[in-house]
């Protein structure tokens, strides 16, 4: 579909004279289909036969245009661009109709032979201006009604081997006809043609065991009182047992439709079988995959539903130990890939900056191998990721641990393209991964290198100048100067169990020597220290006042997000493993500690610290 302007002095525009000469009701003589964009391609096809800007051309070419809009009952704007390229472009809506052009439509309207098409050009102008148009809804009504009962009366006749077939689009021209009648303010005054049609169609869903549509029909027939709870409850769960055939979640939604439908009515003995019923389809869902990621998923979500109803210890411990099995199983599926990146120039030009200096030096220039990547740099990234490749934006993502258990599910972008917070942070966690990883090939571990041949350092140049450091509580400078100590030495396993967990204290130390409270206090009465993760809740804007936006960011990310390494988790649980001590991210986030303990010492280092390396040797 071309791309169209949508300012009203660009639209074609056409006069009731120049409607009644045109070509148009011909055009559509033998139309048969059921949808809008049929229509537009009728005219689409037509346009070619006419020259542009004649009265023909104009008459065809605005009706084009507004069926080739976006048609959903279930957004709160119906009618919507059917897209939207960016720098404030997209294609039409009804509203960028002019006035006089709204008044030409509301005139010929009556002359339009099309049911398909007077039913939505009366609906456009009446949702355009509701007061001046209102007997357009009636008009808009009746003509969705003669779509319905083609619709219902060829069925009839009609011989199909899908015999479960109920068209979702005919139920969405009765819902806007509900839509509509209630926009008039006649909600409890519905037509008698309207709920003929919703009878029909309620009926064909039922009897062809049609579980979506008869979803959608039972939920207007309940909020219409056409029907009752009892009943309805009765014929979703006889639907539910019934259909043999289909998308098992359709059927979940059924058997949920009957269980809150006996739920309203006290029935509790069928409300559990029902709620059971809908667990059973997250159970087929599981035997119909063969990979054991996808079974551990279905699993886990039928022991979290059976959690909800209560009472099923038996079943869920019969789950559970499923799910441990094929969570086992799921680690054969993964596999590692690996990516090859040169970083010789980078590690060359660290060891020509460290070669040659001395201790004070050398430990100096260690703190400022990096920095913290910006937040909005971050942001960026996400959005271009976003841009790039939208479709995989969009889909969401899951982080198991090394057991093949899932710690954290991440939504995927919506719909709308707005990004949410923990999307950020997935995209942002994934992207400093492989900052980390360049850092510390690159800079860290060539650094240390050099530092190992050049010049001893023994831990008592550590404990001496973390003395200095503002960042160190009184009584933790012990446990800060000998995992320093281990980190230079390449013990990275001592240094991660020793280092990463004096960061959450050392954030509450730093806070309160800058006046502010970091503790908690309980209901009992009695205070308690915030976690690392209660800090940055509730104490976020403090820490990024002394440390930055940015650093906390990265704290939050490397530490503390369950989607990324979240060391402070695992090795506050004893589950960091002495392999992954030496991963990237935990040397990053022990050279980390050591950048944020030496930091505030930076520019007075050749004053206050470099003089008491003399002292020590």
């Amino acid at each position: 579909m071309k791309e169209e302007a949508v300012e009203s002095g660009n639209l074609p525009t056409f006069t009731v004279e120049e409607f009644e000469r045109s070509c148009l009701n011909s055009l559509l003589e033998n139309f048969s289909g059921s949808r809008l964009y049929e229509i537009s391609q009728v005219f689409q096809a037509a346009l070619k036969d006419y020259a542009a800007d004649t009265s023909n051309w104009r008459v065809i070419k605005l009706f084009e245009l507004l069926t080739s809009v976006h048609f959903d009952v279930s957004k709160d704007q119906v009618y919507s661009p059917m897209m939207i390229t960016g720098e404030g472009r997209r294609t039409i809506i009804p509203t960028d109709l002019s006035k006089d052009q709204l008044n030409v439509l509301a005139v010929i309207v009556d002359q339009l032979q099309c049911s398909l098409l007077k039913a939505f050009v009366a609906d456009m102008v009446w949702t355009c201006d509701r007061r001046n148009y209102w007997k357009l809804s009636g008009v808009s009504c009746e003509s969705f009604f003669n779509v319905i009962s083609g619709y219902i009366s060829g069925l009839q006749i009609e011989k199909s081997d899908d015999d479960d077939f109920l068209s979702v689009t005919v139920i969405d021209y009765l819902e806007r006809c509900f839509q509509i009648m209630a926009g008039a303010g006649r909600k409890k005054q519905l037509p008698d043609y309207i709920l003929n049609a919703w009878q029909q169609l309620w009926r064909l869903a039922e009897n062809k065991r049609h579980a979506i549509a008869f979803l959608r029909l039972s939920d207007l027939g309940l909020a219409h009182g056409m029907l009752d709870h009892k009943d309805t409850g009765d014929s979703a769960a006889r639907l539910a047992r019934e259909s043999t055939r289909g998308y098992p979640m359709a059927a979940k939604r059924v058997w949920e439709l009957a269980a809150y439908c006996y739920k309203r009515v006290g029935d509790e003995e069928s409300q559990l079988l029902c709620q059971l019923g809908a667990v059973q389809q997250l159970l087929i869902m599981r035997d119909g995959v063969s990979q054991a990621m996808a079974k551990a998923s279905w699993t886990r979500d039928a022991i979290q539903e059976l959690r909800q109803i209560g009472g099923q210890k038996e079943r869920i411990r019969t789950l559970w130990n499923e799910l441990l099995d094929f969570q086992e199983a799921a680690l054969d599926e993964m596999a590692s890939f690996s990516l090859p990146i040169d970083l010789s120039d980078e590690a060359e030009r660290v060891k020509k900056a460290f070669e040659n200096l001395d201790v004070s030096s050398l430990l100096k220039i260690f703190i400022i191998l990096s920095k913290a990547v910006d937040v909005e740099v971050l942001r960026a990234h996400a959005l271009d990721v976003a841009k790039s490749a939208p479709l995989s934006a969009m889909m969401g993502a899951t982080r198991v641990d090394r057991e093949g258990k899932v710690v954290v599910q991440v939504p995927g972008l919506n719909l709308e393209g707005v990004p949410d917070e923990k999307w950020f942070k997935h995209q942002s966690a994934q992207y400093l991964d492989f900052t980390y990883l360049q850092v510390v090939n690159g800079s860290i571990l060539p650094a240390l290198n050099v530092i190992r041949h050049e010049q001893p350092v023994y831990e008592r140049y550590l404990h001496a100048i973390v003395e200095f450091s503002p960042f160190v509580p009184l009584g933790f400078r012990e446990n800060y100067a000998r995992g320093f100590w281990m980190m230079f030495q390449g013990d990275f396993t001592g240094a991660a169990y020793l280092l990463i967990p004096q960061l959450e204290n050392s954030l509450r130390y730093v806070l309160s020597i800058t006046n502010q409270e970091s503790s908690k206090m309980n209901p009992d009465s009695t205070q308690e220290d915030r976690s690392l993760s209660g800090l940055l809740e509730y104490k976020r804007v403090e820490l990024e006042a002394v440390f930055g936006v940015s650093n906390v960011y990265e704290i939050d990310l490397l530490f503390n997000y369950k989607g990324g390494p979240a060391l402070r988790h695992e090795v506050a649980h004893g589950k960091l493993t002495s392999g992954a001590c030496h991963h990237h991210s935990t040397i990053y986030a022990c050279w980390l500690i050591y950048r944020l303990t030496f930091t505030p010492l930076y520019k007075t280092w050749d004053d206050r610290v470099a003089p008491i390396f003399s002292q020590l040797r």
